[in-house]
Order: structure tokens, then sequence, then C-alpha cells
């Protein structure tokens, strides 16, 4: 009977594989989801990279923000994120300060103004003149503030507590002086000419129709000692494989057996 304790194992191993649930992928929950016009709010308490105890709404008043979300422990694209919009910035020709200030708000609420100072530090001030980096704001906050802001900002993230990555959208949100989503500008490459236009634009409280846009995800996946989505499909399809196989070598084994006794 040794081919039905292997197909027992066969069924075994199918069950593992098939019934056996993925962890809950955190890319499918990192998404823009679009809220222009919507306020803000202004009350939301963090720190900033100097450890200032700040509201949001300091911000509100005196120019269009450029709101950025990121994490200062990314490796990814988070800090060429902020980068890329620094560097976008200065090509628009705006005045810092009065034509726009920049807030970075951390996703991750393990991140301090330390770790805000060595993302400004590190990525701001080698890149662009003191001018312009006054004009950057790098906070840090609790999980309840964090998760309010992104969700009046229609900013969606998932959490991987396995490898303490975070899945999230790339792009920055332009919000008017009094604390209005003016526009989003999704990915990575930001024309200077439009972000110019549209910095006008929320200056002037001109709310900005939604438009479809493609996603691109900020998420680094750590494969070493960890089974993903796309390995527990693969084993389940070399799993069924295998018991095709075993069931066809115990069929063909089967009828030699009564070939042989009719002979």
């Amino acid at each position: 009977m040794k081919w039905s304790a292997a197909l027992a194992a066969c069924f075994v191993c199918l069950n593992i594989a098939v019934a056996q649930p993925a962890a809950r992928d955190p890319r499918a929950l990192a998404a823009f989801g679009p809220h222009p016009g919507d306020a803000l709010p202004a009350s939301l308490a963090f720190r900033d990279e100097t450890g200032a105890r700040i509201e949001f709404g300091d911000y509100y008043g005196s120019s269009p923000i450029v709101l950025v979300f990121a994490w200062y422990g990314c490796t990814t694209l988070c800090p060429t994120i902020v980068e890329t919009v620094a560097r976008t910035l200065e090509r628009t020709g705006a005045t810092p300060g009065l034509g726009y200030q920049v807030v970075v708000a951390s996703i991750d609420p393990l991140d301090s103004p330390n770790a805000a100072m060595t993302m400004k530090r590190d990525h701001l001030d080698v890149l662009t003149t003191p001018e312009h980096v006054r004009a950057w704001h790098l906070l840090t906050g609790s999980e309840r503030s964090i998760a309010a802001l992104a969700h009046a900002a229609g900013f969606r993230y998932g959490y991987d507590a396995n490898t303490h990555q975070y899945a999230h959208p790339t792009g920055l949100v332009l919000v008017t002086p009094q604390g209005a989503i003016a526009r989003y500008f999704p990915g990575l490459d930001f024309n200077a000419a439009r972000l110019r236009v549209a910095l006008r634009d929320a200056a002037a409280r001109r709310i900005a129709a939604p438009a479809d846009f493609v996603q691109l995800l900020c998420f680094h996946v750590a494969a070493a000692g960890r089974y993903t989505a796309e390995i527990l499909q693969a084993l389940r399809f070399v799993t069924i494989g295998a018991l095709a196989a075993a069931l066809a070598v115990v069929f063909r084994t089967r009828r030699r057996g009564c070939a042989a006794k009719r002979g």
C-alpha cells in the first residue's frame, strides 16, 4: 500500500498549500483616494525636525503647502521623493516661504525628530540652498495624528509588521493656504511648469477636479524567510501538479496489476 501512503501525503501537502492563508499584502491597501476641496484638520499635533511641538494648522495662512507623506527609515523611494520635490520646486522659480512651503509628514509613529533632522540634512542640505531648506518642515507624530492626516488627505498605506516596512503611494498633495486640498501630483516625475501653475492656482484657492492617474508604490519586499503571496501561489500549482502526477502513477500501477491478473 505504498501508493496509498504517497497519495495521502500529496493530499496533506495540497491542503497545507491551498488552505494556509497568505498574510494580507500591504500593497493592496496603498493608494491615493483623492479628496479635492476637503479641509485638512488644523488641530493635529506633531513635532518638527527641531523637536518643537506644532499643530498642522500652524502652516496655514501664508502660502500654499506642498504635502508629502514618507517615512524616515525608508531606503527605497522616500528619499528620492524628497529630493525630486526639492529639485522640481527650485525649477518652478517660486519663492520659498512666500510662494510655497513643504510639509513632509512621516507615516511611521516610531520616527523621531532626530530621524527627521537626519533626513533633512542628508537629502536637502546637500541638494538645495539654505533659503529653500528653510521652507521645509519634516514632521513626526503619534499614530493617531498620522492616521487622521493621511485619511483626510486621501492617502492610504499598509504596514508589514514582520519587516517594519510601509507600502504607500508616491506623490504630493497641494494644499491651499487655508488648508483645503487643491490638487494631487502622483508618482515621481513632477513637471516644473505644471507645478508652478498649480501653486498659483492653490494660492488663489482654485481647486482642481480629480483625475485618473497611475499610482506608483513605495515598498520593499524582503523575501528571505517569508512566503509572499506569489510564492504561495506557485506552491499551490506545484503541489497540484505533484498530486496529478501521483494519481497518474497510481492509475497506471493499478491497470498493470489488473492486466497481470487477467493474464
